[in-house]
């Protein structure tokens, strides 16, 4: 019986005789109600849990705004951004990017990570449209661009693999239409999927 309300889709119920046994309509009828419950408990769960979300979201946030308030160099505003990413998304290595419309690049501004594992980048470091076509879709669609190692172009690959990163997500920094940089949310092999693409 499938366990679904509002058309959300939680799963299925099971039950399985260990004798051949046909169903009765009232015990279909009574599984039916276990599992009209079982959704409502779920719902229930899932909206405890999103308020959860978003109040800890909401508290990330207004304090990433107290502080670029108090930041007074690119560099800090950088560092906070990538610091408060990590934070909010579930991910265990973010860099923050800034646009260089002259040559047409982003280029590498500030890192951080979690769990103790080493940061993704250090030192000097550029991406271009013919490094990768994801730049480009980005700076054409200015939407998040997500990326999977099985599935990513040569340049983001051996990126990804250099640091045991499944997946990024990048997500365009814009102010009034203009590009101002982008950031980059990476989750490790060894983490479940954990990305709230909705909150970035």
């Amino acid at each position: 019986v499938a366990t679904m309300r509002r058309r959300r889709f939680y799963g299925r119920l099971v039950a399985v005789y260990e004798f051949e046994h046909i169903f009765f309509p009232d015990e279909r009828r009574l599984f039916a109600a276990y599992a009209r419950q079982a959704a409502v408990a779920l719902d229930a769960a899932t909206a405890l849990d999103e308020a959860r979300r978003r109040g800890e979201t909401a508290s990330v946030l207004l304090e990433l705004s107290r502080q670029l308030a108090q930041a007074t160099t690119t560099d800090e505003v950088a560092q906070r951004l990538a610091e408060a990413v990590l934070t909010v998304i579930g991910g265990d290595r973010s860099s923050v990017f800034l646009w260089d419309p002259e040559c047409q690049q982003l280029l590498f501004q500030a890192r951080s990570s979690s769990n103790g594992i080493e940061a993704s980048l250090s030192g000097n470091y550029s991406v271009s449209m013919d490094d990768t076509p994801v730049l480009g879709e980005m700076l054409r669609t200015r939407q998040p661009q997500h990326v999977h190692r099985k599935n990513a172009d040569p340049f983001l690959r051996d990126h990804l693999e250099a640091i045991d990163a499944e997946e990024m997500l990048a997500v365009p920094i814009q102010s009034g239409g203009e590009l101002l940089g982008a950031i980059a949310a990476m989750r490790s092999t060894s983490l479940p999927e954990a990305v709230d693409r909705k909150t970035l």
